[in-house]
C-alpha cells in the first residue's frame, strides 16, 4: 500500500467524516451505526476511556453495547483485550503500530505487514461489528477488541517509535525508580494521580467542550 502521513491524528485525517471525529464520539456512532446494533492507558486508563465513552453514548446505543457484551458493561470489558494476549501472543502485535519517529509518513507496508498492527485490526474488527452476519460471539468478540484499540491509538508510545520500542527499551526515573518510559505512560502517571476510575473519568469529562472535544 502507499504511505500515508505519521500521526494517528493525521491517519485519521484521511478517513472518512465519521473517522475524522474525536476517538469517543468516533467510538460511539461506530457502535450507533453498525447494521446489527440499532491520556495513560494501562488497565486503570482503558476503564476511564470506556466510562467516559459511555457517558458519550446514547441510550440506545449502550444498551444494544451491552446487549452484545452480554449485560458487561464498556467498562468491565476494556482490558479483556490484554488478558486475551497472555494466552494468545500472536495477538500482541494488533496493540500498537511502530511508525518511527523521524518519518513524516506512515509506509503500512513496511508498519503494519499482513494487517498486524493496530490500525488495520481497528478496522478489521469494525467490519465485524457491522456485518450482519456475524454471530454472536464474534460481534461480542470485536466489539471487546475495538473498546480496547480505540484507547491503544491514542497512546502515542503505541503509534511512534524512536528505535526503543516504543518506549520499552527507554528508561527514565520516576517517582524515584528507574522503569521505561511505556510503563510509565501506561501505569505509572495514573498511579501517581491516584485516583478511582470513576473520579478520573468525570475529571476528564469536565473538561470537553465542542472547542475542546477530547
Amino acid at each position: 500500500m502507499g504511505k500515508t502521513q505519521t500521526s494517528t491524528a493525521r491517519y485519521w485525517a484521511r478517513m472518512p467524516l465519521v473517522t475524522r471525529l474525536p476517538a469517543l464520539v468516533w467510538f460511539t456512532l461506530a457502535l450507533a451505526s453498525a447494521p446489527s446494533l440499532g491520556f495513560a492507558w494501562g488497565h486503570e486508563g482503558h476503564e476511564v476511556i470506556a466510562l467516559i465513552a459511555e457517558h458519550s453514548m446514547t441510550p440506545a446505543a449502550l444498551q444494544k453495547a451491552r446487549a452484545i457484551l452480554g449485560g458487561a458493561s464498556l467498562k468491565d470489558v476494556a482490558s479483556w483485550a490484554d488478558d486475551y494476549r497472555r494466552d494468545h501472543r500472536e495477538t500482541g502485535p494488533w496493540h500498537y503500530i511502530d511508525i518511527p519517529l523521524a518519518d513524516s509518513e506512515i509506509d503500512r507496508a513496511r508498519e503494519c505487514p499482513n494487517g498486524q498492527c493496530v490500525i488495520a485490526q481497528t478496522e478489521h474488527f469494525l467490519s465485524v461489528l457491522k456485518d450482519p452476519s456475524a454471530d454472536p460471539p464474534k460481534k461480542a468478540e470485536a466489539l471487546k477488541f475495538v473498546i480496547h484499540f480505540v484507547g491503544d491509538l491514542h497512546q502515542p508510545l503505541h503509534d511512534e517509535d524512536n528505535s526503543d520500542k516504543g518506549g520499552n527499551e527507554r528508561h527514565v526515573v520516576f517517582g524515584g525508580k528507574t522503569d521505561n518510559l511505556h510503563w510509565v505512560w501506561d501505569t505509572g502517571l495514573l498511579e501517581h494521580i491516584d485516583r478511582n476510575p470513576e473520579e478520573l473519568a468525570a475529571e476528564l469529562e469536565a473538561t470537553i467542550t465542542p472547542a475542546r472535544p477530547g
